[in-house]
């Protein structure tokens, strides 16, 4: 499906310019703390790279498929780098949003036409992002478990494992002191 390409040629030529703006505001924005105190060496080019995909993948026939193999990439090196993942869904909204924010403020769409054209590829995109999302929010899940999978030990299915206090009682240690406490109690002639 070949959508109204105007937003998202705005996307390629000003697309380190809205990762600027985004950079900016993810910095500051209360739901973002994490990115707070990152350098533009790291939070930059998250955008950029994020923006330059985006565009590869906006006109593909199953951009589903096409998403796949990038976003769930990113979410990885997102889970790697410590962002939590409401974080990173918030970020990606950010992203959303100044992409619009951008052509906006720039008054990209001025008559009916564009602005009917503004809407279709205001649609494409947010299909997208929401495709997007849902990779990000997979790929967590599927991290998460696996970081919360127990670790394999020499141990197989099955094996009874005694915990170290038991050994005493199982070998008699200390059984002779137990019984004779327990006669002491029951024999009122004592």
């Amino acid at each position: 499906m070949k959508t109204s390409l105007k937003l998202i040629e705005l996307v390629r030529d000003k697309g380190e310019d809205i990762a600027g703006n985004w950079a900016r505001d993810v910095r500051k924005n209360a739901k973002t703390p994490f990115y707070h105190d990152l350098p533009d060496e790291k939070i930059l080019p998250q955008a950029i790279h994020f923006y330059e995909h985006l565009l590869k993948i906006v006109n593909l026939d199953d951009p589903f498929a096409g998403a796949r193999d990038y976003f769930s990439g990113y979410a990885e090196r997102l889970y790697r780098d410590g962002v939590p993942l409401n974080e990173a869904v918030y970020a990606l909204v950010l992203m959303r949003r100044h992409i619009w924010l951008y052509a906006e403020f720039q008054v990209t769409f001025i008559t009916a036409i564009e602005r009917n054209q503004a809407v279709e590829s205001l649609l494409r995109t947010t299909l997208i992002f929401d495709y997007i999302m849902y990779f990000v929010t997979e790929t967590y899940e599927t991290l998460l478990k696996r970081q919360a999978a127990p670790k394999r030990t020499t141990r197989k299915k099955g094996d009874y494992v005694i915990p170290w206090s038991s050994w005493a009682s199982l070998w008699g240690e200390g059984r002779d002191k137990k019984e004779e406490a327990f006669h002491n109690l029951n024999d009122p002639a004592r």
